[in-house]
C-alpha cells in the first residue's frame, strides 16, 4: 500500500530576521531608554536580552506630535559592549 500521508514541510532557516517576528518578544527586557530632546523628536531604545546573555535592540526615531515612528534599525544577538557603544553613538 504506497504511503498517501503528505510530505513533511521543510523547516525555515533560523534566520535573524525570522527569530526578531517570531520569537524576539518573548525575551525578557533588559534596557528601555528614551532620548531627552526639547524638540518633539525623540529617540528610544529598546533591548532584550538571549539566555547567552547578549542582546537584541532596536531604536526608534519617533516624531511625538505628527508622525509617529520616522525609522528604525536592529541589531540581533549582540554583546553588551556592542549595545553601549550603539547607545553613545544615539544618546552621545
Amino acid at each position: 500500500m504506497p504511503n498517501k500521508r503528505p510530505p513533511a514541510p521543510e523547516s525555515k532557516p533560523a534566520t535573524a530576521l525570522n527569530y526578531i517576528k517570531t520569537k524576539a518578544r518573548l525575551l525578557p527586557l533588559a534596557h528601555c531608554l528614551i532620548s531627552d530632546t526639547d524638540n518633539n523628536i525623540y529617540t528610544a531604545v529598546i533591548a532584550r536580552r538571549h539566555a547567552t546573555g547578549n542582546l537584541t535592540y532596536a531604536s526608534y526615531l519617533i516624531d511625538k506630535w505628527c508622525c509617529g515612528v520616522i525609522d528604525s534599525a536592529w541589531q540581533f544577538n549582540e554583546s553588551e559592549q556592542e549595545f553601549e557603544r550603539w547607545c553613545s553613538r544615539i544618546f552621545g
